[in-house]
């Protein structure tokens, strides 16, 4: 049995304290990063330090359905974070959403087929994704957090400007104390209903057998007309997710993903993504009933749509088989290519597709101005546990900019130093380091702003099997000492927080 519980530490100042081979070292000499000191906005109050962990861009291209001939949709530079891609039913729009009123702020816009007539369709502060015109191209359903901040359906008139939410009325509100997302709407062929997935009415779900730290999902698949009325839900799993929802081309089945309520958190794991497994299925739209799969064997297919009538096209994520497939049930040959491709969506013809390509890398730069919800104050991007003096000098864990290690800075991003190297003490493993499943987490100031404690050790899955330890350095980073101690796999301890007079610690422990 494992339990975790918060202990108080003292703390008392050592004698003779271990020296630090790397102090005084400047972090720009271990992991270089270009930085860009700026003070706060005029009129502003300040700035709100907020981490991001997401691609640091994507962009949407559009191929022909076997790969050739893929160019760039948009040759503008005006953005460099759009996603969800579209096309209309006619075939001459592609609608997407974009990042372009700030990093962490989407809306909907669309453009022609070949990149001309950027048109913004729906843009306000809150978040605005999965935009799909109607078969006549008057409507748009998207999904939107207005109103009450979380994910609903929504449509919108494009010629009178009309809009109004389909799943958040006294008819379809589902109960706000369980999930209540609603996602990927689909309109069908006669524009007559919007198909959709959501996990309204369900459990509160960890991973791990509920014991993990995030939520996993469990997705049926739902249907409306756009005004509003005849709401049901067509078809659902237990212990599955059933996500991303499109028509056949005759509007008689709907085609989503099958996935197992667990690899719904697997799923966006690059350690475990290679090894999940989900199927594309199809049910019978009046009934919910002949529920029939359209591929096998191994592969996390996402993102299927009919392609065809008898040709069925689907995203593989990881593994050896990753990026753009397909499947016939007539024999007819479609050309798979393989790449790290996201969210693809074919065209009418069945001659086109349209994708993007997340990319990783260069990373956020530290103090990238991001989207503000808050007129009063500049939002910009840090890395993670943030933790500023009562001098002003603001400490992080460099994880997502470097190797985990605690660094601090002014905060205006001058004068970068290292306080801790993470491969200090040999203690850490690169390699799960660099999965995110190991380092120096949650810096923590004395008052006096002499000393900074932290965690060293394995976190998440690896806290089961491997030490955690309570450290503290000197601000300057010229010494540390080990404050904790325990066998791994018997002990591990994290997280701490000083008193306000800097003698005692709150520390989290898990202990066998």
């Amino acid at each position: 049995m494992r339990l975790s519980t918060i202990s108080i530490l003292g703390v008392t100042v050592a004698t003779v304290l271990a020296a630090c081979p790397y102090a005084e070292r400047s972090v720009s000499d271990i992991a270089p990063h270009p930085i860009k000191p700026r003070a706060a906005a005029p009129g502003k109050k300040g700035v709100f330090f907020m981490n991001r962990i997401a691609p640091s861009s994507s962009v949407l291209y559009v191929a022909n359905t076997d790969g050739s001939n893929e160019r760039q949709l948009l040759s503008s530079n005006s953005s460099s974070y759009d996603y969800h891609a579209s096309f209309s039913p006619d075939g001459q729009w592609i609608t997407f959403t974009s990042e372009r009123a700030g990093d962490g702020q989407s809306d909907i816009y669309r453009v022609r087929a070949n990149g001309s007539d950027l048109e913004a369709l729906v843009a306000t502060p809150s978040f605005e994704d999965g935009g799909v015109l109607s078969p006549d191209g008057t409507t748009l359903a998207y999904v939107s957090t207005r109103g009450n901040y979380t994910t609903n359906i929504w449509v919108k008139n494009l010629q009178t400007k009309e809009e109004f939410n389909l799943t958040d009325t006294a008819s379809t509100a589902g109960n706000n104390a369980s999930p209540s997302g609603h996602f990927r709407p689909s309109w069908s062929p006669d524009g007559e209903w919007i198909a959709f997935s959501s996990d309204r009415n369900t459990n509160w779900t960890g991973h791990s057998n509920g014991t993990g730290w995030e939520h996993t999902q469990t997705l049926s698949v739902y249907v409306i007309r756009p005004n509003g009325s005849d709401f049901r839900k067509v078809v659902s799993k237990d212990g599955y997710a059933l996500g991303s929802p499109k028509w056949s081309p005759d509007g008689s089945r709907i085609l989503f993903y099958e996935m197992s309520r667990e690899d719904t958190y697997n799923a966006h794991l690059t350690s475990a993504v290679n090894t999940t497994v989900s199927q594309i299925a199809s049910v019978d739209f009046a009934t919910g009933t002949d529920y029939t799969y359209l591929t096998s064997g191994d592969g996390c297919k996402i993102s299927g749509q009919y392609v065809t009538a008898d040709v069925v096209g689907y995203d593989i994520k990881g593994g050896d088989s990753a990026g753009l497939n397909y499947n016939s049930s007539s024999g007819t040959n479609y050309t798979s290519f393989l790449g790290t491709m996201r969210n693809p969506a074919w065209s009418p013809d069945g001659k086109s597709v349209v994708y993007e390509r997340p990319l990783f890398t260069p990373n956020r730069q530290m103090e990238k101005p991001l989207y503000s919800w808050d007129s009063e104050y500049e939002y910009r991007f840090t890395d993670v546990f943030p933790q500023l003096s009562k001098q002003g000098v603001l400490a992080i864990t460099q994880k997502q900019l470097g190797n985990s290690s605690i660094v601090t800075m002014n905060p205006n991003g001058t004068d970068l130093n290292l306080v801790f190297d993470v491969y200090a003490t040999e203690q850490i493993e690169s390699a799960l380091d660099a999965q995110g499943l190991a380092g120096a987490f949650q810096p923590t100031w004395t008052s006096d702003g002499e000393w900074i404690a932290f965690g060293l050790g394995y976190w998440f899955f690896e806290r089961y099997t491997e030490g955690g330890w309570i450290y503290r350095a000197t601000a300057n980073g010229s010494h540390y000492e080990q404050l904790t101690f325990g066998p791994p796999g018997v002990v591990n301890s994290g997280f701490p927080s000083f008193s306000p007079d800097g003698t005692q610690l709150s520390v989290w422990v898990c202990a066998s």
